[in-house]
């Protein structure tokens, strides 16, 4: 008899455990090598460094994905151009991703102005990411 006990809570446990997260869910945080047209993101559990064409940026922590794919973080952007010394500028990175993809948008808060959106793919290199230092 507690065989059969045994057994059946060892069932039960193994059911529960196979229907307790949905393998299409996205991770709950961004992590890896992002790469497209005039981007890239370097994502790690505690910073995220981005390159764009004559541009950096980064997010100080760990940036979490919503059950939709989404997220939003605030960061810092550098231009990396002009005859001015770099000034960093406060932003919000806005993104989605689904599977190996992600949209980017990059927005600029002291001027309330948009400092792009970018497609990028995962562990695929930056194209056309020019330097203009």
């Amino acid at each position: 008899m507690k065989r059969a006990i045994r057994a059946s809570l060892l069932i039960l446990g193994l059911m529960v455990w196979g229907c307790s997260s949905d393998p299409n869910e996205p991770d709950t945080k961004l992590s890896g090598s992002w790469g497209g047209p005039g981007a890239s993101v370097i994502a790690t559990d505690n910073k995220a460094t981005l390159r764009f064409s004559c541009a950096s940026g980064s997010v100080d922590g760990l940036i979490t994905i919503d059950g939709e794919g989404a997220f939003e973080v605030e960061g810092t952007f550098v231009r990396e151009a002009g005859p001015e010394p770099y000034a960093s500028f406060p932003v919000t990175f806005r993104g989605q991703v689904s599977g190996g993809q992600m949209y980017l948008e990059v927005w600029l808060l002291d001027v309330d102005l948009s400092g792009g959106s970018y497609e990028l793919e995962l562990d695929k290199p930056p194209t056309n990411l020019g330097l203009c230092r």
